[in-house]
């Protein structure tokens, strides 16, 4: 399971953070006017899940970027 969607407990279980936000979801959902069956319910929440991984893939690739090309720009500096 990807770090950004584990428990900080116990790294096989979901966070905390996501089963309080999909409730939110449906229930926002809910007053929407917008019914939800079993398999369109499950088929948010995998969605829900895949963009949250999916968000901490590229945060994590712009953090692995600007720290490359800030290597490289300090060893391109000029020894004092």
């Amino acid at each position: 399971m990807n770090k950004l969607l584990a428990s900080s407990a116990d790294q096989n279980k979901l966070a905390l953070t996501l089963k309080g936000l999909i409730p939110l979801v449906l229930i926002l959902v809910a007053m929407a006017g917008i019914d939800l069956e079993a398999a369109e319910l499950n088929e948010v929440v995998e969605s829900i899940i895949n963009v949250v991984a999916q968000v901490g893939v590229a945060i994590t690739s712009v953090m692995a970027l600007i720290g490359l090309v800030r290597k490289i720009w300090i060893k391109l500096q000029p020894s004092e």
